[in-house]
């Protein structure tokens, strides 16, 4: 099966489809962020096929964020399901993701399918803590999630860049405290020494 999909913003290496099929294709290079959005519920193969095609485009990029918009899939289909938690969701996540939104309609059962797959995800697929994965129901909310999930990001590699400051200051400190001490016992020992000489001096001078 062959599937098209319109890229609505591409990168240099990406190439045009002026078909638009059942898929939405929205890169963000400078961002760091891949977008797939379905017009229409696509077939479990078709899926798959698109699995592959983000895939390599997320490891061409180096991309980190992915937003999946699911609103107009129908995955209380057990094989759309399936597929999404066994081939779909691991394939991305393995590709280099570390910031995973589906965005989903809010109605049952499609919510609690999706909270389910997501557990399933948290569980058996992601091994690296650092890899977050959300469900919103609005564009806005997803958008904010994967903003902040970036802003945590960098305030924890800033507070890692601190902490190691912070530990280097501490060895610094450590290292001029020792060698103060080194200069205060060579001087007691100077001291000490020129205390012993006169006092055998005087002492000497006493015995004339």
């Amino acid at each position: 099966m062959t599937t098209n999909y319109s890229a609505v913003q591409e990168v240099s290496n990406l190439n045009h489809s002026s078909i638009s099929a059942n898929a939405i294709l929205l890169v963000k290079a400078e961002e760091s962020l891949i977008q797939l959005s379905w017009v229409k519920s696509p077939a479990p193969a078709e899926l798959t096929e698109c699995a592959n095609l983000v895939s390599e485009i997320i490891k061409e990029n180096n991309l980190l964020y992915f937003l999946h918009d699911i609103r107009n899939v129908n995955y209380t289909d057990i094989n759309l399901q399936r597929c999404l938690t066994k081939e779909f969701c691991p394939q991305i996540l393995e590709a280099g993701i570390t910031r995973f939104v589906h965005l989903a309609k809010y109605a049952l059962p499609e919510m609690m399918i999706i909270d389910q797959i997501t557990d399933y995800l948290k569980s058996k697929v992601v091994t690296n803590k650092n890899v977050k994965l959300e469900i919103c129901t609005t564009p806005e909310g997803a958008s904010d999630w994967l903003s902040n999930s970036a802003s945590q990001t960098a305030d924890s590699s800033v507070k890692i860049q601190v902490k190691e400051v912070v530990a280097e200051q501490v060895s610094y400190n450590w290292a001029a405290a020792a060698q103060i001490s080194a200069s205060i016992k060579q001087y007691k020992e100077k001291a000490s020494l020129v205390f012993g000489i006169l006092t055998k001096r005087k002492s000497f001078l006493s015995d004339l």
